[in-house]
């Protein structure tokens, strides 16, 4: 199952199902967002997956313009910007991790950082970003 959330044409957040193939999307007619088929799911005390199997489906439109119009929105949102934050450290599995430590020993060495490990401490100093940053 993979779930995307789009802007309609109108502008309007939808949630929608990609095939197998990758080439269409059959948007789900019950829920504006990931979010919106989460608390379905817990108000049900069903699955994710079960919700989206039940769900009732638009007409399947192409995946590729939705891309190429710049209509894809994030996996997931809330209502107010504010109280969702997507963060990662890029650490996927112990080779990376590993890679990142022996990055920084080495930057260490040489007092001299890395534009990542710059913006990386312009994040620490600065904290979390303002509404729409």
């Amino acid at each position: 199952m993979l779930l995307i959330q789009f802007k309609t044409s109108d502008g309007r957040p939808r949630v929608g199902l990609i095939d197998a193939d990758g080439t269409h999307v059959h948007p789900l007619a019950e829920a504006p967002s990931v979010r919106a088929l989460a608390q379905i799911a817990i108000a049900e005390q069903a699955s994710l997956a079960g919700v989206v199997e039940r769900a009732r489906r638009d007409a399947p439109i192409d995946y590729a313009p939705l891309a190429a119009e710049g209509r894809l929105l994030p996996p997931l949102t809330h209502p107010d910007d504010a109280h969702c934050l997507v963060t990662g450290t890029g650490l996927t599995h112990l080779g990376s991790a590993a890679s990142r430590d022996a990055m920084h020993k080495k930057l260490a060495e040489s007092q001299s950082l890395s534009d990542s490990m710059k913006m990386f401490q312009l994040g620490l100093q600065g904290g979390k970003p303002g509404a729409g940053e």
